[in-house]
């Protein structure tokens, strides 16, 4: 007896392929759902990308600014201080940047990652 995948009559075999159909729509459907709320996601962590990046330049500036004012005679080490400061402070801003984007990407361990983005 040869397989047959559907019934053989026309209301059964109707309802079948209706029933088919729909679990297919429902799967895409919930597929869409996942992608977009894994872009939103995404999309939360930029501002923290940000904020870790820019101040990190500006930490590495005035460290190196630091460093070059403690050789200035006699005030270097007072002048040194506050530029010190400074960059030690933006090094705290580089920081909660990136503890506001980590969280979000922490869970990206998917098996793909091209372009620092993940995909399931």
């Amino acid at each position: 007896m040869p397989f047959v995948p559907y019934a053989r009559t026309p209301v059964r075999r109707t309802l079948q392929v209706a029933g088919d159909v729909s679990l297919v729509l429902w799967v895409w459907l919930w597929v869409a759902l996942g992608r977009a709320v894994h872009e939103r996601t995404l999309a939360l962590a930029d501002p923290g990308r940000r904020l870790e990046a820019g101040a990190g330049d500006v930490a590495g500036s005035l460290a190196e600014a630091g460093r070059t004012a403690s050789g200035v005679p006699f005030v270097g080490d007072e002048l040194a201080r506050p530029i010190s400061a400074a960059g030690s402070a933006a090094g705290a801003m580089a920081d909660a940047g990136r503890s506001r984007w980590s969280p979000t990407w922490r869970g990206c361990s998917g098996w793909w990652s091209p372009s620092s983005r993940c995909w399931w």
